[in-house]
């Protein structure tokens, strides 16, 4: 997932499975967020409230510059609300001169870390300059190759249907190709489901 920002930079937002995890509130846990300079923010729910959390979260709390986003929110799976989220801490750590950096997420009890997902590499600050060659038939979509690019990482063309609200599926998932200066993406253009959706496409780049 994606978010564009100021001057159209764009980000990958951090996201996190979980099962049955108390959050916020006077018995709950927080979530810290720490790159590899040791640079963290701490992520608290607004109001301090204990909600659980299952299945997939995206922390949506930054633009596409890695600024921190007006209104910050944790986003669940299977149509919960979205949560509204206090920022604290180093709150520029998100515009590092790296685009691509590694962030460690904490799921913390006071002082103690319980549990860590990461470090993975999240694109942030990314100027994408995307193309598409065509609008139908077989489509070719280039994406300009990071220069801190390697072969292990997760690269994804996928067009989603966001049609229900707090709900997002899957319905394409592209292949791709590692060229000298860019990554190429095919789609099939002549589907019911690309035409209808082509306009929400999200491409990921970063660490398994």
């Amino acid at each position: 997932m994606a978010r564009a920002g100021r001057g159209e930079l764009v980000a990958s937002l951090i996201n996190l499975r979980t099962a049955n995890v108390p959050f916020g509130g006077a018995d709950g846990y927080r979530l810290r967020v720490r790159d590899d300079s040791d640079r963290a923010v701490t992520l608290s729910p607004d109001p301090e409230s204990t909600v659980e959390l299952n299945g997939r979260n995206v922390l949506d709390v930054y633009a596409g510059d890695g600024s921190i986003a007006d209104e910050p929110v944790l986003s669940r799976s299977g149509g919960a609300s979205d949560l509204p989220l206090t920022v604290t801490g180093d709150t520029g750590m998100f515009r590092s001169e790296s685009v691509f950096t590694p962030y460690t997420v904490e799921l913390t009890d006071g002082s103690t870390v319980v549990a860590t997902a990461g470090p993975r590499v999240y694109g942030i600050g990314y100027e994408p300059g995307a193309s598409q060659d065509s609008t139908s038939g077989p489509i070719e979509v280039t994406v300009p190759k990071p220069e801190a690019y390697s072969d292990g990482w997760v690269v994804q063309l996928r067009i989603v249907d966001y049609a229900e609200v707090g709900s997002s599926t899957v319905q394409v998932e592209s292949a791709f190709e590692s060229r000298d200066v860019d990554l190429l993406f095919h789609v099939d253009g002549d589907t019911e489901t690309v035409a209808n959706l082509w306009a929400r496409a999200d491409i990921e780049i970063g660490s398994a």
